[in-house]
């Protein structure tokens, strides 16, 4: 099983990090006390990850040196880890590029650096799997080459990942997307017998739109001769006020000097 890249951890780390002591009774009822495994942290450079590879080839390297009688570790050196790291953060993978739009040359893609992580583990998971499951004559080394030359491993794990979530960020912004159809407003009549009114400014500074008002917001009729330059004689027991929405003179027109539609 390959070793997540959060355990291969160098000496120092192991010298500060805590132990997690888990504590729990076996069947016959004795307390038995399990530390837990160090725990470093995920790389998030290429350095580190360079690094991690690093610790990793020479545990293997170690481990090939201590079991020489293991056919898969033969040819397990110092390159095996180094080479393997040149593919990840090669043109292939981490500095991936693609045409430019303008058919001008090529760009780098960046693609997200989680998904770079999870593709490598993929491919030291698969390549062990191999060696285990194999006849005995494939190397670690091998395999290892062997996997970052697997095309559809790599179009399940990585490209097609990577389409997918560009697909997904040019949907949420795109800035070729057509803007949502409004309606316009037209200045004059719409329609059969439908009209607008005109703007009208009431002394409370404000513009008010709409048509002319026939009650008072308490339900009283507004008498509409009171608008007129020919005015009311007082006697048609109505309001005498403004029609228009927002101006509440209570004089005429005539005399008020109101800018709004008069009836």
């Amino acid at each position: 099983m390959a070793s997540p890249l959060d355990e291969v951890v160098s000496r120092k780390e192991a010298e500060h990090a805590t132990l997690d002591l888990t504590s729990a009774f076996d069947g016959q009822g004795r307390l038995r006390l399990t530390t837990a495994k160090h725990k470093g942290k995920l790389p998030t450079t290429t350095e580190e990850l360079r690094t991690k590879y690093r610790i990793e080839g020479n545990l293997w390297l170690m481990l090939a040196a201590k079991f020489r009688n293991k056919p898969w570790l033969v040819g397990t050196d110092a390159n095996t880890f180094q080479t393997f790291a040149s593919y990840i953060l090669g043109e292939k993978v981490a500095l991936i590029e693609i045409p430019k739009a303008d058919g001008t040359g090529m760009q780098q893609l960046g693609p997200p650096w989680q998904l770079v992580l999870h593709y490598e583990y993929t491919l030291r998971r698969e390549a062990l799997k191999r060696v285990q499951e194999g006849d005995g004559s494939l190397t670690l080394d091998t395999a290892l080459r062997q996997v970052t030359k697997d095309s559809e491993l790599k179009e399940l794990c990585f490209t097609g990942p990577l389409a997918l979530s560009r697909m997904a960020n040019n949907k949420r912004g795109h800035p070729g997307l057509p803007e949502p159809v409004t309606k316009k407003k037209s200045k004059g009549k719409e329609g059969k017998g439908k009209s607008k009114g005109k703007e009208s400014k009431g002394k409370g500074g404000g513009k008010a739109k709409g048509k002319l008002l026939a009650n008072t917001p308490d339900s009283r009729k507004i008498c509409f001769a009171f608008g007129t330059a020919k005015g009311c004689d007082g006697t048609c027991g109505m309001v005498h006020t403004c029609r228009n929405p927002g101006c509440t003179d209570t004089d005429p027109h005539a005399t008020s000097g109101c800018k709004g539609v008069v009836a």
